[in-house]
């Protein structure tokens, strides 16, 4: 029986993928979970009709006791990520309740760095154009690449290609993991994915899991000094 997975990139689009059970592709979305509410008027874990249905978008760590996906009484439709830095590049933001950890490092660097600012109001307005539910538009916004934090994700020209920008390097993004990195430019402007406000939280200090290390480990994830 194959495997239904609606996984979401840095762009914040959602691909309605099968997989063989045997698939190793499949593996790659065994990280990081997350949703926007219903998506599905019927079956949870099939196509989506609209890209989301309330403004608080999550992710979630897998080991907490992810729901069936075939569980009638589930009130959202579940989202894969690649990794961490994909979540945020898309909008989400750390769940309160299994990521609590995370989330308590997230929001004391965000009000720090965004002191005035709601955080989901603020994601919602950074991420997509507003009023376009069964529409995803993503706001993106030019940047020099030189001032990017660890963990920001990039596209570069006219290309659809996202990249991870880490350390001194890009990492392309793709549906089965990250292909080879190239060297980061210096001195050039690009198109940044991840949320201004989410940026100015990496910068802070928040470092975000990447693949193929587990989003929950609690000897480098679960608590702000061991990052």
């Amino acid at each position: 029986m194959p495997k239904q997975r609606n996984v979401v990139d840095p762009f914040g689009n959602i691909h309605h993928l099968s997989y063989a059970s045997d698939n190793k592709d499949s593996e790659f979305y065994r990280t990081v979970m997350g949703n926007r509410g219903p998506l599905n008027s019927s079956n949870r874990h099939g196509p989506p009709e609209r890209y989301y249905s309330h403004s608080n978008w999550v992710f979630c760590r897998m080991d907490f006791g992810p729901p069936s996906l075939s569980n009638p009484r589930l009130k959202y439709t579940i989202l894969f990520f690649l990794d961490e830095a994909t979540a945020l590049a898309a909008g989400h933001r750390p769940c309160g309740e299994c990521s609590r950890a995370r989330y308590t490092l997230f929001i004391e660097l965000w009000g720090q760095v965004n002191p005035d600012l709601k955080m989901d109001k603020t994601l919602q307005e950074q991420r997509v154009i507003a009023g376009r539910p069964k529409r995803h538009t993503k706001v993106t916004r030019p940047a020099p690449i030189d001032n990017l934090p660890f963990g920001t994700f990039i596209a570069q020209g006219n290309s659809q290609t996202p990249y991870l920008v880490r350390d001194d390097a890009l990492w392309p993004w793709t549906l089965s993991g990250y292909s080879q990195p190239i060297a980061r430019p210096r001195g050039e402007t690009v198109t940044v994915l991840t949320p201004p406000a989410t940026v100015k939280v990496l910068a802070a200090g928040y470092r975000p899991q990447i693949y193929p290390d587990p989003y929950f480990d609690p000897e480098r994830w679960s608590h702000p000094l061991n990052n």
